[in-house]
């Protein structure tokens, strides 16, 4: 089977990982696999994409090209994949209107979150709907809220499609714990870590304004911030203006994430808006208990006081007291809540599984 992935960026992101999971999986089992990218390729991120052919149709972020819909049609015409997957909303809208210019086999589209971004965005995807085969959104509450709101049009060829995750595994050895936390300046403290780009759909404005409450009632924590974005200034300067600076720790981007996830003694998410993060699912994937926000999948993946504790977005009062009960708990209850997020990989989103339940979509007949 030949699989063409067209996805808006090819960047550290959660979709861009999953694209790029999916893409090695697919290629291991004798498919053979083409991914383009609407805008260029992250020279970093695409030294992870080793052994996975990446082209890319030169857009600019934020500008409209309809030029790019003939370079789509041209590498469709010397491709000619049997499945088109488009990931996230300007790469499917892209895939939808190439169709009025060159047959494609087989489309699938791939929503990525609960908020597309407006109500233009949501008429778009809805008005461009009949051009696609399937319509999948990465969590269940997603697919419902999708097809309540039209989004997608039709339950019979809508599905909810988890994103996947490889088990990993548990090797980070004592030394390289010691060097870790050295390097972090980390000594007894409880140790939290957030992992995601810094944007407003993960609303670190809100982890900050916890951290400031929890501090209150705890000194002994410390929260460690890995990712890069757009907000990086805004969340130094509340970090700064907070008193914060020795409980939260803004990383940047990290190589090294699963070496963080086994080094950490909770995991927390602050999202306002989400599909389904892969980095909560790395977490419970490396036994970490969470504290999340009730957003997209993330109510999915962990269940109050089973692997963790969930609270409503945008409410920093609930988060730092979640928080405080998360520290509150002993190693013991926090090792089995760990377990109990590593089963939940285990039998929902396991990589391998997954991708047998695309391989299903990739062949059901129109």
């Amino acid at each position: 089977m030949k699989v063409l992935f067209v996805i808006t960026s090819w960047d550290f992101g959660g979709a861009e990982m999953q694209v790029l999971a999916l893409a090695k999986e697919m290629q291991t089992l004798g498919n053979e696999v083409l991914i383009v990218s609407l805008i260029p390729e992250n020279k970093d991120f695409l030294k992870k994409s080793k052994g996975i052919v990446v082209e890319n149709l030169n857009m600019k972020r934020g500008f409209p090209d309809l030029g790019a819909l003939f370079r789509l049609k041209k590498i469709l015409k010397s491709f000619r994949p049997d499945v088109v997957h488009a990931h996230m909303i300007h790469a499917v809208i892209l895939a939808r209107l190439t169709h009025l210019l060159v047959k494609i086999a087989r489309l699938v589209s791939t929503a990525h979150s609960i908020n597309e971004g407006g109500r233009l965005r949501e008429l778009l995807y809805r008005y461009t709907d009949s051009f696609s085969d399937v319509n999948t959104n990465v969590s269940q509450v997603g697919t419902d809220l999708y097809l309540q709101k039209g989004i997608f049009k039709h339950k019979v060829n809508s599905f909810f499609i988890p994103n996947g995750i490889a088990l990993p595994v548990l090797d980070l050895s004592k030394e390289s714990k010691t060097a870790l936390k050295q390097e972090l300046d980390l000594k007894n403290e409880f140790v939290f870590l957030a992992v995601g780009r810094l944007e407003l759909a993960k609303d670190y404005h809100n982890l900050i304004q916890a951290i400031t409450i929890l501090k209150t009632k705890h000194k002994d924590f410390k929260v460690l911030i890995a990712g890069e974005g757009t907000q990086r200034s805004v969340i130094e300067i509340a970090i700064k203006n907070n008193n914060l600076e020795e409980n939260a720790l803004l990383l940047g981007r990290r190589n090294d994430i699963p070496n963080l996830l086994q080094l950490a003694d909770s995991f927390v998410m602050s999202s306002a808006w989400e599909g389904l993060p892969i980095a909560i699912l790395e977490a419970a994937s490396y036994q970490l208990p969470a504290v999340v926000t009730a957003v997209g999948g993330c109510g999915e993946v962990i269940e109050n006081k089973k692997n963790g504790f969930i609270v409503p977005p945008k409410d920093a009062v609930a988060l730092a007291n979640a928080m405080q009960k998360m520290m509150a708990l002993s190693l013991e209850d926090r090792k089995q809540m760990g377990l109990a997020s590593l089963n939940k990989v285990k039998h929902t989103y396991e990589l391998s599984k997954v991708v047998q339940q695309w391989l299903k979509i990739y062949s059901i007949e129109n």
